[in-house]
């Protein structure tokens, strides 16, 4: 069996879009043509076949190309194969050039999952708690509409957390009324 290639076991495989691989095998002292899709974490360990990785953190493409001969060394344990700071290693050198690490940016769609990955929050930032109310699906625009005029009017739609102020200055303004 292949060496766990991770430093930690929080690693699981993903679905993710496709990508080639290289011709030449990916251990620089060698200069054989690639003929193996070797997955760096195996099958075995993740449980199923994977080209891609995450810890949910940072994801990692799972296939290396390499030659037939580098491929049986590793899957003979006379090699390794070793994820650190982001990149691969075999052995104690880098492999060629090539991206293996993608770290999602804040605020960007993750490759993997298709979700926004959320901005850090500033240390100015206060703690919220999330209040909704339902609205029939045929007045949403006039209400969305009507929220943003009045934010407009009370000078409350450039300010952060803009719906909270503008529904907490529109109450104060009706509480004051006799």
């Amino acid at each position: 069996m292949t060496h766990w290639p991770f430093d930690d076991n929080q690693w699981r495989a993903i679905e993710g879009p496709e990508y080639e691989l290289d011709t030449r095998c990916a251990n620089q002292e060698c200069e054989r043509a690639a003929k193996d899709r070797h997955h760096v974490a195996s099958r075995s360990q993740l449980g199923k076949a994977s080209a891609w990785v995450t810890n949910g953190e940072i994801v990692l493409k799972n296939l290396v190309p390499l030659c037939r001969y580098c491929h049986s060394r590793v899957t003979d344990n006379r090699s390794f194969m070793r994820y650190k700071d982001g990149k691969l290693f075999y052995d104690d050198l880098p492999i060629r050039e090539m991206e293996v690490a993608i770290r999602t940016p804040e605020g960007a769609v993750c490759v993997s999952c298709d979700r926004r990955k959320p901005f850090k929050k500033k240390a100015t930032t206060p703690t919220t708690k999330q209040f909704h109310y339902h609205c029939p699906v045929d007045d949403a625009g006039v209400h969305e509409e009507i929220l943003v005029a009045v934010a407009d009017k009370l000078g409350s739609h450039d300010v952060p957390y803009w719906k909270w102020a503008t529904i907490t200055k529109a109450c104060v303004v009706v509480l004051q009324v006799p």
